[in-house]
């Protein structure tokens, strides 16, 4: 086979593997970690609409929430996974709180999510 022919033939396979769409698509992500302590509070968030890992940590006293974020497009599918770990003291001021409250996504074909 000619050079030509083979800068050719491999182009087609890179084309073949950037052209493919993902089964699942993420349009709006709203992930927040607040801790609140003496009424006051400290938030880390994160609106990232990408697979892979987010770490959220937020403390304030004695206070702390953490929220930790994995989703994998496994290529026939997607898992949407949150782990959180809340901790405070209890009294009326002090609270801790995780959330992705606005995770929107639609799935482009008949598979598990």
């Amino acid at each position: 086979m000619r050079p030509s022919m083979w800068i050719f033939a491999i182009g087609l396979l890179v084309i073949g593997q950037v052209a493919e769409a993902s089964i699942v698509s993420v349009y709006t992500s709203d992930k927040r970690a607040t801790a609140t302590y003496s009424g006051v509070a400290q938030s880390d968030n994160d609106n990232g609409t990408g697979f892979g890992n987010v770490s959220l940590d937020a403390s304030r006293g004695s206070s702390h929430s953490t929220l930790d974020t994995t989703w994998v497009d496994t290529g026939t599918g997607a898992l949407l996974d949150h782990d959180i770990s809340l901790s405070f003291n209890g009294n009326d001021y002090d609270h801790a709180l995780a959330r992705d409250e606005y995770l929107r996504f639609s799935i482009l074909d008949d598979t598990t999510y």
